[in-house]
């Protein structure tokens, strides 16, 4: 499969959510990168079984200067937000999810393939 994206801007977006959730999960814990096909979309998957973002703030995370007011820790809350319109910019979409089967993220990444 194939996408019509440069690497860079699929590094900023992939590099986004390696970063949050190894960021984000705790010692110990796990991230998975995940990279599908289906219905001629490619998807990419970051999931981390760290403490997630609820479902209620999911889309305001991708807001600029949004942060978790229970993640403290260094940022300026520009991540998410650059890394969706990068995806936009490339016809892609870009969505948080739960989880399944427990605690934490699925940091995922949607393009039709070229």
């Amino acid at each position: 499969m194939r996408l019509a994206a440069t690497p860079e801007s699929l590094r900023l977006i992939l590099r986004n959510g390696l970063e949050n959730a190894i960021r984000y999960t705790p010692e110990g814990g796990e991230v998975t990168l995940r990279l599908a096909a289906d219905a001629g979309e490619a998807i990419i998957e970051v999931i981390d079984n760290g403490p997630g973002i609820p479902a209620a703030e999911r889309a305001r995370a991708m807001e600029p200067f949004h942060r978790l007011a229970s993640t403290g820790g260094e940022g300026s809350g520009l991540g998410l937000s650059i890394a969706r319109e990068a995806a936009a910019r490339l016809g892609g979409v870009l969505e948080l999810a739960e989880r399944r089967g427990g605690p934490g993220l699925v940091f995922r990444y949607r393009q039709r393939s070229a």
